[in-house]
């Protein structure tokens, strides 16, 4: 019962009721609905909880900075906004956390979120093609979706994960079961195209480079990366627009994180605040990394790249695990379809602001599910209980980073 309030929580984000008719907005049903789900996984699931270390602290640390970056600022009633704005998506991230303790409960949530994104995606074709709801689905000919994912640029990132989350239901040998995901794949590809996101184009590439990679040797997966490459820039992935940093809408997304950089050096530990970029240049981040080292410092940024981090280490330490190894033949197939929805966010992410977007803290709750199932734990090989690889490599990953960032700042004022 629980997972199921959970599945409806997440439905609720992408389906905004009060976007749709704007009578719902006084209900709050995705609030409403979140405690029953917690009732639910206190009461019905207790005996199944696990805590997912470092990631739940890591998170509570994070959502500890977004505070912070207020309440340096004496902004009290921005502090408490933050706490609860935030802390929805801390419920949805415990909750999916908490729920997926075997590999079929994964696969419902994984499930669950494709569905929403091939009734989206039909609903935004539709929009496109017949004009119903044309006003609220294509903007400057752009599709896009509801709630979090209205604009088009969200709506090509939240395709490209759900096109990734439908790997999870491809069996070796099964024809039937395997050629019923070919119609909604082929949807939510030409939907991410109606998009015209450039970063989409990446995504997929992705998608396609960590759905080949684990079947045939690196160099041919290059060489298909490539040539797909090339086939999307002929078919017009992105509106055909330049990509190059001195094309318009690039350029002013550099100089927004030259902002960024500015921001860190004026407010280093704690940032600027949460939800306050805007206030201090014209455009937002367009970058996660960026948005959330601006905002949150130093201090926040680590413990959201800690996430990053911590996430990535354990899919690699799993992805090592020769498939044949797991008593459920299902976790391969789930390991390889999030880990190319995790990727395929992390490279999207790049270029677009969404540090705290539910659907990425989905993604972490996910991931780590996966990589602490007692089956899967089990056969990762022993490691020595000390917390300073993943530290060190996070304070290596932070530091590089932001030279990532000011290098590409400083080339396009060239």
């Amino acid at each position: 019962m629980s997972l199921f309030f959970v599945l409806l929580s997440i439905a609720l984000s992408y389906f905004s009721p009060p976007e749709i008719d704007p009578a719902w907005a006084k209900y709050h049903l995705q609030q409403f609905i979140l405690f029953p789900a917690f009732l639910g996984t206190v009461i019905l699931a207790s005996h199944q909880l696990r805590f997912q270390w470092p990631q739940h602290f890591l998170i509570l640390g994070f959502w500890f900075a977004l505070v912070m970056s207020r309440l340096t600022g004496r902004w009290f009633g921005g502090a408490l906004n933050a706490f609860l704005v935030f802390g929805v998506v801390v419920a949805v991230y415990f909750l999916v956390s908490l729920n997926t303790f075997t590999p079929a409960r994964i696969r419902v949530v994984c499930g669950t979120f494709a569905l929403c994104a091939v009734v989206m995606a039909i609903q935004a074709t539709l929009a496109y093609h017949t004009g119903y709801q044309q006003e609220k689905l294509v903007r400057a000919g752009r599709i896009a979706g509801w709630g979090i994912v209205g604009d088009s640029n969200d709506f090509a990132q939240f395709l490209l994960v759900a096109l990734a989350f439908l790997g999870a239901f491809w069996k070796k040998g099964s024809v039937i079961r395997n050629a019923l995901l070919f119609p909604p794949a082929c949807l939510l590809i030409y939907d991410i195209y109606l998009t015209l996101s450039r970063g989409a184009m990446l995504g997929l590439l992705t998608v396609i480079l960590i759905a080949v990679s684990s079947k045939i040797p690196k160099v041919v997966s290059a060489g298909v990366a490539i040539m797909a490459t090339l086939i999307f820039v002929a078919l017009g992935f992105g509106g055909g627009r330049e990509f190059s940093l001195n094309e318009g809408s690039a350029a002013g997304r550099v100089m927004a994180w030259g902002s960024g950089i500015a921001d860190l050096k004026a407010h280093p530990i704690f940032g600027v605040g949460y939800a306050l970029f805007t206030d201090f240049n014209e455009l937002t981040a367009h970058n996660s990394f960026v948005l959330c080292f601006a905002e949150l410092g130093l201090f926040g940024y680590f413990f959201w790249l800690g996430l990053v981090v911590t996430i990535i280490i354990g899919l690699e330490r799993v992805n090592r695990i020769p498939p044949a190894s797991f008593p459920d033949q299902s976790i391969p197939g789930l390991l390889r379809a999030l880990r190319a929805g995790f990727y395929t966010f992390l490279v999207t992410s790049w270029f677009l602001s969404r540090t705290y977007n539910e659907t990425l803290f989905i993604l972490f709750a996910l991931c780590g599910s996966l990589i602490h199932l007692p089956q899967v734990a089990a056969l990762v090989p022993a490691t020595p209980r000390k917390p300073v690889p993943w530290l060190r490599l996070t304070l290596a990953c932070e530091f590089m980073s932001l030279i990532i960032v000011y290098v590409t700042v400083r080339l396009r004022s060239f």
